[in-house]
């Protein structure tokens, strides 16, 4: 029959054993959550290329909107001064002609 400190001896080696397995198991837990962290980082990085990614896919369609756009306004404009030249001749020359005349007469 084993006697008490062989009892106590065994309870202290389990207890051993299961103070390494916590601590096995501790460890474990730690990489597996290292390794989950490193993850999350990782995927978060991949988003926010993809989202810097847009972001400059937009600005530059938006850039180049504006540059059509800026483009059809000048030409509007080009037309407008066109009209308006056109429109303005005659008045320039009989304006010129009057005072012309005006000059003439003094």
């Amino acid at each position: 029959m084993p006697s008490i400190s062989d009892y106590l001896e065994r309870i202290k080696k389990t207890e051993r054993e299961a103070n390494r397995k916590i601590e096995a198991a501790r460890k474990e837990a730690e990489k597996i959550l290292y390794e989950a962290d490193r993850l999350i980082v990782q995927r978060e990085e991949e988003i926010l290329n993809e989202v810097n990614k847009k972001i400059e896919e937009l600005r530059e369609k938006a850039d180049e909107e504006i540059r059509t756009e800026g483009e059809k306004i000048r030409e509007e404009g080009r037309r407008m001064l066109s009209s308006i030249e056109r429109r303005a001749k005659p008045k320039i020359e009989e304006a010129i002609s009057i005072i012309l005349k005006d000059v003439g007469e003094v």
